[in-house]
């Protein structure tokens, strides 16, 4: 009697043993659950933010090569209006030189005409 008395105990500390065993392994297995649902919830907001990121860096990169672009597109016709002022100013000098050269030419035939006179 005293051995299925100690027995029905001992079965049932075992019962609460087990019991208790489980409630915290519950516990802590709700609490991992958790832990790694706030983990995924995290990466998937990182994501977003680096996708989110990304796009807005990507604008500003477009936006500063249209700008670079169309500041090129000014620096090219500044220099493309320089080169013709330049030639034209070439030009111009060449027929002012050519003009003197003619003069020089038509007064130095005159003094040698006059000299033949005298």
């Amino acid at each position: 009697a005293q051995i299925d008395h100690y027995s029905k105990i001992h079965g049932g500390f075992l019962l609460l043993q087990a019991r208790f065993r489980g409630i915290r392994a519950r516990k802590v297995f709700v609490a991992r659950a958790e832990v790694l649902s706030q983990i995924v919830r995290y990466a998937k907001l990182h994501a977003g933010f680096i996708a989110l990121q990304s796009r807005v860096r990507g604008a500003l990169a477009r936006k500063r090569l249209r700008a670079d672009e169309s500041s090129c597109d000014a620096s090219l016709q500044m220099m493309e209006r320089y080169a013709k002022l330049h030639a034209g100013f070439i030009t111009l000098q060449a027929r002012v030189r050519g003009v003197l050269v003619r003069q020089r030419l038509h007064a130095e035939s005159r003094a040698s005409s006059q000299m033949e006179r005298y």
